[in-house]
């Protein structure tokens, strides 16, 4: 038994499986294109939503450096157990 954040008593026995590795595969490789389908949607879009905002290029880049700094804090939060 291991405890909660309160200090209650969970029980933590779950029954692991272990997939194949053909469906692990088929996971990795639809992980990868839907990323890289939102990645290039994404990309495509920015010149329009550049101009829809009213940014310049220093604006536009500090815009995107805040978005990955936002992805490390949460993925640091992520991990805070």
């Amino acid at each position: 038994m291991s405890t909660d954040f309160a200090g209650k008593a969970v029980n933590l026995n779950i029954p692991t499986t272990v997939a194949s590795p053909r469906i692990s595969r088929l996971a990795i490789v639809g992980f990868f294109f839907v990323s890289g389908f939102g990645f290039s949607t994404w990309s495509s879009r920015i010149p329009s939503q550049q101009q829809l905002l009213g940014l310049n290029e220093a604006q536009l880049g500090s815009v995107a450096l805040m978005s990955m700094f936002g992805l490390v804090i949460l993925w640091l939060v992520g991990r805070v157990k």
